[in-house]
């Protein structure tokens, strides 16, 4: 029999991703294609999809007990830094507060909102919707920040992807 080849595990085994914490993330669209917009002497000017990315990153602060604090929206990814904040499991806390999902459930809730409202846009506008799981790439990257140290320099990666952005891409045009 053909066996599938085993996806290498990315989290931390028997961490809880629902406790409260600061998560740097990077969610990359499918094949890396740049679909938000282009970077420009330094700054990141979205089109009207990585607008639609960046209300729905926003929004997610309405459906999760979370905060969001740096972020950056790229032509081909998103990088941001999601602050976990629930109240204590003792007290009592809204519908909206099932904490037994965390850090994959909210990403689950971006790209679905995102996709469905990114596919609206395109039918609204006599475009070809994207099919089903292919706005964004299957998995994420997590990074669980440790100390102050860390928050600095994951803050520091976002604030400077932009400037970052056409050092990267010119590398790559010619092939250095």
């Amino acid at each position: 029999m053909n066996e599938l080849p085993k996806r290498k595990q990315i989290r931390l085994k028997d961490y809880d991703y629902s406790q409260n914490g600061y998560y740097f993330v990077t969610i990359c669209t499918h094949n890396r294609q740049n679909l938000f917009g282009v970077v420009d002497n330094g700054k990141t000017i979205l089109n009207e999809i990585g607008r639609i990315v960046d209300f729905t990153w926003n929004d997610l602060i309405n459906h999760n007990d979370i905060k969001l604090h740096q972020y950056v929206i790229m032509p081909d990814h998103i990088h941001g830094i999601i602050e976990i904040c629930r109240m204590e499991q003792s007290v009592i806390v809204s519908q909206k507060s099932d904490y037994h999902f965390g850090i994959p459930e909210i990403i689950r809730q971006f790209k679905t909102f995102s996709s469905k409202r990114v596919n609206e846009f395109l039918n609204q506008n006599g475009c070809e919707p994207f099919r089903a799981g292919k706005l964004w790439q299957k998995s994420y990257f997590e990074h669980i920040i440790r100390d102050e140290n860390d928050y600095i320099s994951k803050a520091e990666y976002i604030l400077n992807n932009p400037l970052n952005w056409k050092l990267k891409h010119c590398m790559n045009d010619n092939d250095f």
